[in-house]
């Protein structure tokens, strides 16, 4: 089973700073970027990801990873790694890193109307029993 909770903006979780010449990433804009078909279908994405490669996961290791990744203004996903694992699962790490770089194109977010490159927090809740 997977779980996803939405976007996390904030908590003890890090907020990546640009490098010289880097796009400032927003991490609060007026429209967050959307997953294809909204949250509903994050979540069934995710669940499915799991289910077609859970064969190699470790059983009864349970967690929650939590991925940082940015949605570019074109919506493409890029810059993804995990904030915080697993500790006895460096391959539900694995995963969550996979299922992310996977992901179709999002709708990116908006500020005054324009799209903006937006970081994006993501829990996924591991309960492989």
């Amino acid at each position: 089973m997977i779980q996803t909770s939405g976007a996390e903006q904030t908590g003890d979780l890090p907020v990546h700073e640009p490098e010289k010449g880097e796009d400032r990433k927003q991490v609060k804009v007026e429209e967050m970027p959307n997953f294809p078909g909204g949250e509903e279908a994050l979540f069934n994405y995710l669940v499915q990801g799991v289910k077609n490669s859970a064969k190699g996961l470790t059983p009864k290791v349970n967690g929650v990873v939590y991925v940082t990744f940015v949605v570019n203004k074109d919506g493409r996903i890029s810059e993804a790694k995990v904030l915080r694992g697993i500790p006895d699962g460096p391959a539900l790490d694995a995963e969550a890193l996979r299922l992310v770089n996977a992901m179709p194109v999002w709708t990116p977010g908006k500020q005054n109307g324009e799209p903006v490159t937006v970081q994006y927090n993501l829990p996924i809740r591991f309960r492989l029993d």
